[in-house]
């Protein structure tokens, strides 16, 4: 870790289902103290580990926790598009 000022984050969101919480897992497995969940997109539902298995939640409807994370879900895939599409102009113009 470059920034030692910086301190371990308590929980990590991503965007993605089992499959994605899986490849995290193996990652996290020596960051004990940190939670991971899951955004799955298909149906809005919340994906997290629980005593080995995944399980899911749907997110209620309308509320602002609800809100809060499907505006990071959103953001994330905007800010992957943008960068895709940067590396494809600067591939393009090379």
């Amino acid at each position: 870790m470059n920034h030692q000022e910086w301190h371990m984050p308590d929980l990590i969101i991503i965007d993605g289902g089992k499959p994605q919480l899986n490849a995290l897992k193996n990652i996290m497995v020596q960051f004990t103290n940190i939670h991971f969940i899951g955004i799955a997109k298909k149906f809005e539902e919340i994906v997290f580990p629980l005593h080995g298995t995944f399980q899911k939640r749907k997110l209620p409807s309308d509320t602002p926790g609800q809100h809060l994370l499907l505006r990071i879900r959103d953001e994330a895939h905007r800010f992957a598009h943008d960068y895709h599409l940067k590396l494809r102009l600067k591939k393009l113009y090379q």
